[in-house]
């Protein structure tokens, strides 16, 4: 028989299962309901974290939240009178990934005609790529990432190809980073560095040698497919595929009519030029017919001026820097309930 629990009680990873072995895990009854490796992964990615559960005379009565090891909510759920009742939500674990799966149950019962997938999660981390904002350790610079898909093979669907960086300092724009994902048994190959200094300008750039060779790079930022290769060299093979899918064109209207298409049309870079000087105005990179990932600003001389996310929210611009309330935005933080003393972590 449990401790007569009462109210908001927090659980660090692994407490429960050290220090209440005979007592079952409060989300004991949704494990019993997966089997092989959703069962397996359910337990360790959201049974084996922090988590604060409600409790009223000993039995699990109210909200129970779970937080990942940074400390974003990765579930919630309401308990009443020990048995799961009314809406529960299972989010991915990596906080930048918005998507979840929502659930009814009725008296432990459930409702809803599913709640878990691990597939369905690993189909939409595959999509995402890797996390998109990440920090140095010197706490300061920020790194804003994301991938670049298209078709450009034998396989039926578009691959992630390139890997765009963004790496930001306060209000200097430090640089932008493009690899390629090893292919063809070719390993990872960074494609280009360019570097920007403290007014958003070109500064340098540094270019894999077989952009070099082909002239397949216009400053500012432009990349340009070519015709002709070394059908002996396994490296210049592969990039000649694929090196269109960093080309920018651009785009009179709306960048929508541009890539409302299907298959290779919806992915790519689009530019608008200002139309007086014929200097950049803005670059757009779109995936399956919608903005994606980062798009560029610039303000006069081609300099570049803001970085929006997903072509709408700024999330650095140059003269205020990286946007905090962007990167704090959706779930809620465990770390923030401590430092602002709400329960179980104070009397508020």
């Amino acid at each position: 028989m449990p401790d007569k629990r009462d109210g908001k009680i927090y659980f660090g990873e692994r407490d429960f299962e050290a220090y209440h072995p005979t007592e079952d895990h409060p989300l004991e009854f949704m494990a019993t309901k997966l089997e092989g490796y959703h069962a397996d992964h359910f337990y360790e990615k959201y049974m084996m974290n922090k988590m604060i559960c409600t409790y009223k005379m000993g039995v699990l009565h109210g909200l129970i939240e779970v937080f990942n090891n940074t400390g974003f909510l990765i579930l919630s759920g309401n308990f009443e009178e020990g048995y799961a009742e009314g809406k529960w939500k299972i989010f991915h674990e990596r906080e930048d990934i918005d998507d979840f799966f929502e659930s009814e149950w009725k008296t432990g019962r459930l409702i809803s005609p599913h709640f878990y997938d691990d597939d369905d999660f690993d189909y939409v981390e595959d999509i995402n790529g890797p996390p998109a904002f990440t920090k140095n350790a010197d706490g300061e610079t920020w790194n804003i990432s994301h991938e670049i898909w298209g078709y450009w093979s034998n396989y039926s669907d578009p691959l992630p190809t390139f890997n765009v960086t963004y790496q930001v300092k306060g209000k200097h724009l430090i640089q932008r980073k493009i690899i390629q994902y090893p292919f063809w048994g070719e390993k990872e190959t960074e494609i280009s560095v360019e570097s920007f200094d403290e007014n958003g300008a070109l500064s340098a750039v540094k270019l894999h040698g077989l952009i070099e060779k082909h002239n397949a790079y216009q400053e500012p930022l432009r990349f340009k497919d070519w015709s002709g290769y070394d059908d002996d060299n396994s490296a210049e093979v592969l990039m000649v595929r694929t090196i269109d899918l960093l080309e920018a064109r651009e785009v009179e209207g709306k960048y929508e009519h541009e890539f409302k298409g299907i298959y290779d049309t919806s992915f790519g870079y689009g530019l608008k030029l200002n139309t007086s000087t014929q200097t950049l105005k803005e670059m757009c990179y779109f995936a399956w017919g919608n903005p994606y990932g980062v798009s560029i600003n610039f303000g006069t001389d081609n300099k570049i001026n803001k970085l929006k996310w997903e072509g709408e929210t700024v999330i650095w611009d140059i003269e205020n820097g990286l946007n905090d309330n962007f990167l704090k935005q959706g779930r809620k933080n465990i770390k923030d309930m401590m430092r602002n003393g709400e329960p179980p972590f104070g009397t508020k």
